[in-house]
């Protein structure tokens, strides 16, 4: 359409759209970063592509990183975890603090095997160690409470 208006070869007259088409490209890509700020080069191609805009996404992708909008990669999530950890209790003696945990395993024979366990994170003692299945919360408290009147009173379960 162009070509007969200038009578360009029509690789001439693509080049020189596209370099006219450059600035207005680079403004609207800039536009869209700010509105949409946690999108990606991948994703304001799509924007792009929807809007009418006819260049490729490794054309985006390249004034996306000439512009400077390049995403800021995320802190790792094992980072992120461990701030939000509460201080560990410093243990001073027998029975501040105990910890529970149901163990399950498979026998030679193909039975399987279920326990809880109860320890004493001070004196690392297990303090109860019943075999069975718990799927009922009653007998598990049961079995703490029992823990609980054959030895001292402990105020934090972890």
């Amino acid at each position: 359409m162009y070509q007969a208006l200038i009578r360009f070869p029509n690789s001439l007259t693509c080049d020189i759209l596209r370099f006219l088409r450059g600035p207005f490209l680079r403004q609207r890509l800039r536009e869209l970063a700010q509105v949409r700020v946690r999108y990606g080069s991948q994703r304001l191609y799509v924007l792009l592509r929807r809007e009418g805009w006819p260049d490729n996404h490794k054309r985006v992708h390249r004034l996306y990183c000439l512009e400077g909008l390049n995403l800021r990669s995320k802190r790792p999530r094992r980072n992120r975890a461990a701030a939000h950890r509460l201080a560990r209790l410093q243990l001073g003696h027998l029975h501040q603090s105990w910890s529970m945990d149901f163990v399950a395993d498979n026998l030679f024979d193909g039975r399987k095997i279920r326990a809880l366990t109860i320890v004493d994170n001070f004196s690392r003692q297990c303090l109860v160690l019943s075999q069975g299945s718990f799927s009922n919360k009653k007998a598990d408290w049961s079995l703490l409470l029992n823990g609980k009147t054959t030895h001292s009173i402990r105020p934090v379960v972890g």
